[in-house]
């Protein structure tokens, strides 16, 4: 039997806790069902401000929550305005130790450039954007709490996404932003689960290296079970080749 949250401090949780009540109940602020179902999100972290200075420029990073969730990701230009990146989500401790309820997946997808609007005379190194990402990934992962082998390679799973985010750069190296995103996911076995993210957080350049901090709400739902909570970010990318803007 799982141990209730009243049970165990959150320090414990980072050791101690098993399978998906280490990821729902963290991932989700506490707001989870003990013994939860879901299909696995395909990606549990996010870009940080959109339209950077990047020209022909190929990017690296890494994401990860404070839940130990997230993934490298890389993203490479196609045209003026397009990328196209590949992603890799995770839960690095749930697959080390094998405990249930962890995911590993990849995504594929694109992000449009959609505004770069300048300040002018007045702020000449200031300027607002805004991005779609959509895209689409597989691989395994999900719970159903009235089944007990909930293992990370026990279920196929995918699904799509949908997001935007919007920033204002003050400066070259300094950044506000924030995003949304829709992730539509299924798990063989599991109801079709709908997972909804909204933070907003803050980046800094340093020469070739961008690093963003960010924090927000999640939440997934579907037919039989639903949880909703509170999620925190570190972000942390590098540009390969190209030019700046």
């Amino acid at each position: 039997m799982r141990k209730r949250k009243d049970d165990v401090s959150v320090f414990a949780a980072w050791g101690d806790w098993t399978g998906s009540f280490v990821i729902i109940l963290l991932l989700l602020g506490g707001a989870a069902a003990c013994n939860p179902t879901y299909a696995p999100p395909l990606s549990s972290t996010h870009y940080g401000a959109p339209e950077r200075n990047l020209r022909g420029v190929t990017e690296v990073g890494l994401g990860a929550t404070v839940y130990t969730t997230g993934g490298p990701w890389i993203s490479r230009p196609l045209q003026e305005g397009i990328r196209l990146e590949a992603g890799v989500e995770s839960v690095p401790v749930a697959i080390v130790k094998g405990l249930d309820g962890g995911w590993l997946l990849g995504r594929a997808g694109f992000r449009f450039g959609m505004l770069r609007l300048r300040e002018g005379r007045t702020r000449p190194n200031s300027w607002a954007g805004w991005d779609i990402e959509v895209g689409v990934g597989a691989g395994w992962g999900g719970e159903h709490r009235e089944t007990e082998d909930n293992d990370t390679f026990g279920r196929l799973a995918g699904g799509a996404y949908l997001g935007t985010g919007i920033g204002y750069h003050l400066a070259e190296s300094f950044a506000l932003f924030a995003r949304v995103r829709e992730q539509l996911t299924s798990s063989e076995g599991i109801p079709t689960t709908l997972w909804t993210s909204a933070l907003g957080g803050a980046e800094i350049v340093i020469g070739p290296i961008a690093i963003h901090l960010a924090g927000g709400l999640a939440e997934y739902r579907n037919s039989v079970d639903q949880g909703s909570g509170a999620t925190i970010e570190l972000g942390l990318s590098g540009r390969i080749g190209g030019e700046d803007e």
